[in-house]
Formats: C-alpha cells, structure tokens, sequence
C-alpha cells in the first residue's frame, strides 16, 4: 500500500454531492458528463493540488478549473481541471471575483 492509498484509507470521505443552485450557470455542472469526468479526475488525482503544492496532505473535494470558463478556460480539457479541497477553492474564487470587480 502506497502513501496516498494509506492517507485515503485513513481519511474520512470529505466530498458529498451538493445540489447546485438553480441557476442557468451551474447547469453545466449537472451534467452526467461533467460529473464522471469529476469523478474520474478526482480518482486520478484525490489530494488539494494547493495544499500539495505546500507540503500538506489534504484530500480534495472537489474539481475546478485552472482558467476558470467565464476568462476563456476550456470547460472539458482536463489540463485545466485540478482537484482542491474547499478551503483552497474558497481561496481561489476569492481572488477571482476581486479581479472580476476591479475589471468593472
């Protein structure tokens, strides 16, 4: 048994579906497709990319996309699909949205 295989067992299961909002945005994510390829990326890669990235080992939650869509990112190309857990999520949105109020 590898480390990762080790820390996933240990690991309490972090990820539960949530509903999106009703809105026309998150159909996108209702769809079957982009649930499997979740799902997938999410068993090729279970550990935050962020928190990795600083030595600590989280499991990751969810998937995002590097570019996000609304600045051109492409929506099925899993090179710009990482797994992070919701705190690095919460991070990264953060930052999104303050540069898509300084663009207004």
């Amino acid at each position: 048994m590898g480390l990762v295989d080790f820390i996933m067992a240990i690991l309490p299961p972090l990820y539960v579906y949530r509903k999106p909002k009703e809105t026309k945005r998150n159909s996108f994510y209702d769809l079957q497709r982009w649930r499997k390829l979740s799902k997938r990326h999410r068993r090729e890669e279970p550990l935050c990319r962020e928190c990795k990235k600083r030595g600590i080992i989280t499991k990751g939650t969810l998937v995002d996309h590097i570019v996000a869509m609304n600045d051109g990112g492409e929506k099925w190309d899993e090179d710009n699909l990482q797994t992070l857990c919701d705190i690095c999520h919460q991070v990264k949105r953060q930052g999104e949205k303050q540069r898509e109020h300084r663009r207004k």
